[in-house]
């Protein structure tokens, strides 16, 4: 939640640091979004537009468990 507050406030410091405290092990898909976000260099203006989207793309087996990732894709600091 700190690190998608923080990118939603613009500072994208912080969630990357928020972002280095979630476990390797697990899957947080929350953690996974606002990595892609912050990845992506995307402004926070951008979170309606995303959020509408992501509401109406809504697969229809969304309830269904899906397969893990084994690794997470390697954190590289944003560029400027």
């Amino acid at each position: 939640m700190l690190a998608f507050a923080s990118w939603l406030h613009g500072n994208g410091a912080l969630a990357w640091c928020a972002l280095d405290q979630v476990p390797h092990d697990q899957r947080y898909c929350a953690a996974e979004l606002v990595t892609t976000l912050v990845q992506n260099g995307l402004h926070p203006s951008t979170w309606d537009s995303i959020k509408a989207e992501i509401a109406t793309a809504r697969p229809s087996g969304l309830d269904q468990p899906t397969e893990r990732p084994t690794t997470r894709p390697a954190k590289q600091p944003p560029t400027i």
